[in-house]
């Protein structure tokens, strides 16, 4: 009975906690979708109290991913249950299991905290990884806001400039400038015959 306990036990662990990332694995931490349900429940708690339109919260961007959803669809969910505007920014420099509330007011004020960036600048970020969807693009990452570049997934791990092109509700769409931007040049590849046409010709001659 106690080994069944003890596996009982480990098994719930192992479903609520993961190595610590912090420490090197010496000890445990909760994981990021323990973190996002408990994190909801606050924000709801906290909406209930406030009368102001819009709240922006900050977590580590793990736990974002999971607050927003598929699409946004999590989030438009939440928002529809408390009647409020629910801004998420991912942050790697938050702790996993840490939380923060940078912004509580109307909605054109939080807006502005929570859109760091704004449609036609220009800005200078490091593609951090490629985009899960289409490897194709990378992602940036802008004071937490997370910016979807077009063409950037060959370019993760480096710092190049980029151009918002449009700003959705949890993203923005932005193009690279520069030389980046420039398409590699391939190689013609030889017509089928060419060779073997001037092979002929050769002969002939």
């Amino acid at each position: 009975v106690e080994m069944t306990r003890k596996k009982v036990r480990q098994g719930i662990d192992d479903f609520l906690q993961q190595e610590c990332p912090y420490c090197g694995g010496k000890g445990k931490v909760l994981t990021a979708s323990v973190v996002s349900s408990r994190i909801e429940q606050e924000i709801k708690n906290r909406l209930k109290q406030e009368k102001a339109e819009a709240i922006l919260v900050e977590v580590h961007h793990s736990v974002a991913s999971l607050l927003i959803g598929s699409n946004g669809l999590y989030l438009k969910k939440m928002e529809e249950e408390t009647g409020k505007n629910i801004f998420v920014r991912g942050s790697e420099h938050m702790h996993i299991e840490q939380h923060r509330v940078l912004r509580v007011g109307s909605l054109e004020d939080v807006k502005k905290s929570a859109y760091p960036v704004e449609a036609g600048g220009r800005y200078q970020v490091k593609i951090e990884e490629p985009h899960a969807n289409n490897p194709f693009d990378g992602i940036a990452r802008v004071s937490g806001f997370v910016l979807d570049v077009v063409g950037g997934g060959a370019f993760v791990g480096e710092t190049v400039e980029v151009e918002i092109q449009e700003i959705a509700r949890t993203y923005a769409k932005a193009n690279l400038l520069g030389d980046k931007a420039k398409p590699k040049a391939k190689s013609p590849r030889p017509r089928r015959g060419s060779r073997k046409k001037r092979l002929i010709a050769h002969d002939s001659s």
